[in-house]
C-alpha cells in the first residue's frame, strides 16, 4: 500500500471565498487520495481592515474573529487561516534590506496550534509567503508560479521573491508557458526541474446536460462572463457588443473591484450578478449559448492560465476571448481568438450554438480534469525525490 503524504499549500486564496483557485482543487483531489494536506493563503492584517467592505476580507474576518480558523474541509484537507501584525505591503522594506519577511510572523504560531509538521511537499504559488519553506523545512518544495506576478501587483519586491523561490525550490510546475519562461529566465541553477501544468477543470461539476437548460421566453443569444471585474477586464469590449448586437444579452458574474465600479456600463440587456457560490456556476453556464473572456492590454494577461477555457468547455460553451501567446499555443477549437474587439459580433455569428455542438463540445475538456493534474504534479514531484540523496528520499509513494 502506497504510504500517505503530508501536504502544504502556501497560496494567495484562502477556501470558501468567492474565488476558487487551481491550489483549492489540486489540495481536494490529494486529500481524496487520503493524504493529509493543509492549505494557508495571504496572512490577513490590520492592514486589511482599510479595505473591510470588499466581499473577500469582510468573509475571511468573520470568519476569522467567529472562531473558524481552522475550517474541515473533509477528513484529510484543513484551510487555515493566519493572522499577522504586519502585511507584506509593510513588510518589503525589511525584505529588501536583509530577505526577512515579517508577514509571517503569524505563521509558526499558526502551524504549531495545527500540529503541521513533516511535510512531504511544500507548494508555494504565493510569492509574498517566501520564508515559510525556512518554517516547514519541508522534504520537497515546489514553486508553482500562476501568474506574471510582478507585472499583476506592480511590486519589485515580488520579483526578487519570485527569483529566490526558483533557486530554493527543488522544482517548479508553472501554469503556463508565459509563466514558465519567466521562472526559466531567472532561475541560475543548472538541471533544475521545471513542468508546464496548465490549470484545469472539475469535469463532473460543470459538465453539460442538456435536462439541465430551462425554458426561454425570449430568442436572444445569452452570453456569459464569470470572473474578477478589475485591471484585467475590457470594460469597453463589453460595451461595444452590447451596443453593437441588439441580439444579445449578458449577464456577468463576479465580484468588482470597487476602484472599477465607475466603469460599469448599464444597459437593460446586461445583468450584473456579483459573486455567487462555486456550486450555482454550472447552472449559469448551462442556461447560455456561449461564454466570453475579454482580456484587457494588461501585461499579466499574457501569463494567465484561466481555468474558466475549460470550465466553458465542460459547460458545452464555445468561448469568445482576446488572444494571448499562451491561449494560441493550447490551439482548443471551442476557443475563438480576437485581436481587437470589433472583431467580436463577426466571431458570434460563425458560432455553432445547437445543442448537438454543446454536448460534443463539452467532452473536449475532458482530458484536463484536475483529477489528472493532480497525478502529474505528484509523479513530477517523486521524479525529483529520486534524484535527492538516499537518506532524504522517505517522501516518495511506494509503488
Amino acid at each position: 500500500m502506497a504510504r500517505k503524504l503530508n501536504i502544504l499549500f502556501a497560496s494567495h486564496t484562502y477556501m470558501g471565498g468567492p474565488f476558487v483557485v487551481g491550489s483549492h482543487h489540486l489540495a481536494k483531489e490529494l486529500s481524496k487520495q487520503g493524504n493529509d494536506v493543509y492549505h494557508i493563503s495571504t496572512p490577513i492584517s490590520p492592514f486589511h481592515l482599510l479595505k473591510i467592505r470588499e466581499t473577500e476580507n469582510k468573509t475571511r474576518f468573520k470568519r476569522y474573529f467567529l472562531g473558524e480558523k481552522t475550517v474541515k474541509v473533509n477528513n484529510h484537507l484543513r484551510d487555515i487561516l493566519v493572522w499577522s501584525m504586519v502585511p507584506w505591503q509593510l513588510s518589503t522594506k525589511q525584505f529588501a534590506k536583509d530577505g526577512r519577511n515579517l508577514s509571517l510572523g503569524g505563521v509558526k504560531k499558526t502551524i504549531r496550534k495545527n500540529n503541521i509538521r513533516d511535510i512531504d511537499i511544500l507548494f508555494i504559488d504565493q510569492p509574498s509567503l517566501i520564508g515559510i519553506e525556512e518554517i516547514i523545512k519541508p522534504k520537497l518544495l515546489i514553486f508553482r508560479p500562476t501568474d506574471l506576478n510582478e507585472y499583476m501587483t506592480g511590486d519589485q519586491h515580488i520579483g526578487k521573491a519570485e527569483a529566490l523561490l526558483v533557486e530554493r525550490a527543488d522544482g517548479i510546475v508553472a501554469t503556463s508557458m508565459p509563466v514558465l519562461e519567466k521562472a526559466k529566465e531567472i532561475n541560475k541553477i543548472p538541471d533544475k526541474p521545471f513542468a508546464l501544468i496548465e490549470n484545469g477543470v472539475e469535469y463532473d461539476h460543470f459538465l453539460y446536460h442538456p435536462k439541465n437548460v430551462k425554458e426561454r421566453t425570449d430568442s436572444l443569444i445569452h452570453i456569459v462572463y464569470v470572473g474578477a471585474l478589475d485591471e484585467r477586464f475590457d470594460f469597453e469590449a463589453i460595451r461595444y457588443i452590447v451596443d453593437t448586437m441588439e441580439n444579445i444579452k449578458l449577464t456577468v458574474i463576479g465580484p468588482i473591484n470597487d476602484r472599477f465600479k465607475k466603469k460599469i456600463y448599464r444597459n437593460d440587456r446586461i445583468s450584473y450578478l456579483g459573486a455567487k457560490d462555486y456550486s450555482e456556476i454550472p447552472s449559469y453556464l448551462h442556461n447560455a449559448d456561449l461564454a466570453i473572456l475579454p482580456l484587457s492590454d494588461h501585461p499579466s494577461n499574457n501569463g494567465r492560465s484561466p481555468m474558466k477555457l475549460y470550465e466553458f468547455g465542460a459547460a458545452g460553451l464555445h468561448v469568445v476571448v482576446r488572444k494571448t501567446d499562451e491561449i494560441k499555443r493550447r490551439n482548443l477549437s471551442f476557443v475563438h481568438m480576437y485581436e481587437d474587439f470589433r472583431e467580436i459580433p463577426a466571431l458570434i455569428d460563425k458560432i455553432d450554438l445547437s445543442t448537438k455542438e454543446k454536448i460534443k463540445t463539452a467532452k473536449l475538456s475532458e482530458p484536463y480534469s484536475w483529477k489528472s493534474n493532480a497525478e502529474k504534479i505528484l509523479n513530477f514531484c517523486e521524479g525529483i525525490s529520486y534524484q535527492l540523496p538516499q537518506n532524504e528520499r522517505d517522501f516518495h509513494r511506494e509503488a
